[in-house]
Formats: structure tokens, sequence, C-alpha cells
């Protein structure tokens, strides 16, 4: 009989923050699964703490590639190399909450079958580990995913912190890598068209790292303009059309002044806001202050809706 629950991380010279990710699974109140874990072409320790690892829990498994790919290659690795119908997410940065194996896999198997992903709620922390921010992903409630469909909104859930229908991902043909760095994002409106719940647990259950080294801070840009293709080809298919490739959606559509100026700008800005959040992290203020100042200028309206949440929410981001 298949087993339930499989946990995949790629990693790449994982340093000083994968003890305690590794760690975070090992110590889960949940504990009958298997963890797959991809050392993708380190050149630091991480070999060798991996097998650490492994040697001391039979859970373990590590894979190793002899060159470094993509991190969405190496997650594919990862799952592909998984033996249970759900696979959980897992970044070598970040930290799990001790119950969030088994409060997923309690949500999943109260709506199993029209479940397809279940993410969580996360707190973001910085490298040294201090929560600086909070992270609440929609959709969080069934009736919430079914007005977002009707809606054609962003269908997301912190990446790292989703279970994830091993055969379903791979029925909609799983992370493309010419998404990335936003193939959650494309991934998640896919398993939404089969008809299935792509939903968070409204709790903290992962700590998310935010620090200068993350793709999400270095690729930012890159991100958003793929995402812009991501939701663009979203609306084609809902709309019985074809998809575009990437280069087709630069060339042809990101071109046009009229698409481009607005969301562009709008990215600028989002950009400025979330190198200001960096900054305050790094007790920087004077560089902080010039930097969100611009993205208010850029957009007000996002900055403050943004600033006035974090009152409430506790954190900057």
């Amino acid at each position: 009989m298949m087993k339930f629950l499989s946990v995949i991380m790629s990693v790449y010279n994982g340093g000083s923050y994968l003890n305690a990710a590794v760690e975070s699974i090992l110590d889960q109140t949940y504990s009958d699964f298997e963890f797959i874990i991809v050392n993708n072409g380190s050149t630091d320790n991480t070999a060798e703490v991996l097998e650490s690892y492994a040697k001391k829990d039979s859970r373990i498994v590590v894979l190793h590639n002899a060159k470094t790919l993509s991190y969405v290659e190496g997650r594919m690795k990862a799952i592909l190399h998984a033996n249970c119908e759900w696979f959980a997410n897992m970044d070598a940065d970040d930290i799990a909450a001790p119950q969030r194996l088994e409060k997923q896999r309690d949500f999943i198997l109260q709506h199993k079958d029209k479940l397809g992903c279940v993410g969580s709620w996360a707190q973001y922390i910085d490298s040294n580990g201090v929560v600086v921010g909070n992270r609440r992903t929609r959709p969080f409630a069934v009736e919430q995913f079914e007005q977002m469909m009707l809606n054609q909104d962003a269908i997301l859930v912190t990446d790292p912190s989703a279970v994830i229908n091993k055969q379903l991902f791979l029925d909609v043909g799983g992370y493309r890598v010419d998404c990335a760095p936003a193939c959650d994002l494309d991934l998640f409106y896919r398993i939404a068209e089969r008809n299935k719940l792509v939903i968070a647990i409204p709790e903290y259950l992962l700590q998310y790292r935010v620090h200068s080294g993350a793709d999400s801070v270095k690729k930012f840009m890159l991100q958003r303009l793929k995402t812009h293709c991501i939701n663009y080809n979203m609306r084609q298919r809902r709309a019985g059309l074809s998809e575009v490739s990437y280069s087709d959606f630069s060339d042809s559509i990101w071109n046009k002044l009229s698409y481009k100026f607005p969301r562009l700008w709008k990215d600028y800005a989002k950009a400025l806001y979330k190198e200001s959040a960096m900054l305050y992290f790094e007790k920087k203020y004077i560089q902080m202050g010039l930097r969100l100042c611009a993205a208010f200028v850029m957009w007000p309206g996002f900055v403050t809706k943004r600033l006035l949440s974090h009152k409430f929410n506790k954190g900057f981001i």
C-alpha cells in the first residue's frame, strides 16, 4: 500500500540554516513520512550534513546532483523519487512548526476528494530567526476559493508550505521550468482548473525566511514579469484559447506600451517597497526611508494599504 506523505527538499549550499530546517521536519508531531532531500550540486559541507542526518534517521533519503540544476529541477527530482500519495514542500532555509504536517494531514483527510493542494499562513523571519512579519495568503476557505475562481483572482499559497497530491501534480504537468521563479503560481492555477481546491490553513505553520540572498529578493522583477505571463495564459486557458510561450509574450504582448507601462510602474513600486523592508531588517533606516517614500510616490494606495495592514498584523512585509 502506498504511504501517505513524502516531504521533499532541494538544497544548494545550505549553510547555517540547513540544520534548523531539517530538524523542524524530523521533530514533527506527525512522524510517518519519508524525507527526500536533493543535494543540488552543493560546494560547501551540505552533502556531509545531509548524509549525517540520513545515518541517524531512516526516513531520510539523500539524492546527489553532480552539477547544480535550477531549484525547479532539483525539486522535481525529489518529487519523482517520492513514493507517497501526497508530498510536502520544504525549503532549506525555512522552519516548519511542529504541528504543520499533522494539521495538513488532518485537513487532507477531511477534504481529500475535493483537494489538490493545502498550504498554510506563514511568519516571515529574518536571517537571525526573528519574526518580522506575517504572510496571509488567500484563499483560506472553500467559499473564498470558489469566489476567487469566478473573479480570476490569484490563487496562491506560500510555496514551501504546500502539500500537493502527487498524481494530480503529474497529471497537470508539474512545475514548468520556463515559469520560474513564479512556477508555483502557474502550478496552483492549473490544479485549480481541474476543480480541485488550492487552499491555506489560516494558521502560521511555517516560518519563511527572508534575506538578501533569497531568490524572491534577487529575482523580484523577473518574478513579476513571469507572473504577468502566467496570468495572461491563465486567462487564455479559461477562455478556451491557446497559451503563448514566454518569448512570444515578451516580444508581442509585453512590448505593447499600453499593456506594459501600468504593470511595470506598479512592479517598480512593489520592488522599492520590498527593498525598504529588507533595509529595515538590516537597520539601514535612511536608505529604507528613501525607498519607502519613492514607493509611496509611485503607488500611494499600495503602500498605505500594506503599512496599515502591518499595524494590525505585526510586521513590515
